[in-house]
């Protein structure tokens, strides 16, 4: 059994594009999370978390952007014993803007909910070289704003180069 509880605080200047927003605007964000990894054989492990994110601007004009957020993941993974893996995880994400829903009701209120489901790779050709990524499929559904809804495949990869002693 592995596992991490924590808390992650940042605080920064709101951005200014596309909000026409030109004042002093502060954006405070803080995180909590809960993951486990559960080494179930030498080569599976399943692993699971959740996440909680609020995220509120200073200025009153911009709380209607402020935004809370779950998400919980659930997963499997294999790894072969030169240190590839190969893995699956489902996630759910629950979005939700505060402000929002007491200004026009459903006018206003653009949460939503994510679901998805991907293939987790980590391929090493050597020390220095591996491929990071995952394919997959993700549903956005906005219970207010059907035309905004989502559904497709959705991917990412990522060359990852480490310099050794020897360069």
């Amino acid at each position: 059994w592995t596992g991490r509880i924590g808390v992650d605080y940042h605080q920064g200047l709101a951005g200014f594009e596309n909000s026409r927003f030109y004042k002093l605007d502060l954006l405070k964000s803080v995180g909590q999370f809960a993951d486990i990894r559960l080494q179930l054989s030498p080569r599976w492990t399943t692993f699971g978390g959740v996440r909680w994110n609020d995220t509120r601007h200073s200025d009153e004009q911009r709380a209607v952007n402020d935004v809370q957020s779950q998400t919980n993941t659930i997963g499997l993974s294999y790894q072969t014993p030169k240190g590839n893996s190969l893995g699956m995880e489902v996630k759910r994400t629950d979005v939700q803007f505060p402000h929002r829903q007491s200004l026009l009701a459903s006018l206003q209120d653009t949460a939503y909910t994510e679901e998805s489901a991907n293939l987790l790779v980590d391929y090493r050709f050597s020390e220095k070289i591996r491929i990071d990524g995952s394919v997959g499929y993700i549903e956005r559904r906005h219970p207010h704003f059907g035309f905004r809804d989502f559904a497709g495949e959705v991917w990412r990869t990522e060359l990852v180069w480490k310099p050794v002693a020897k360069v």
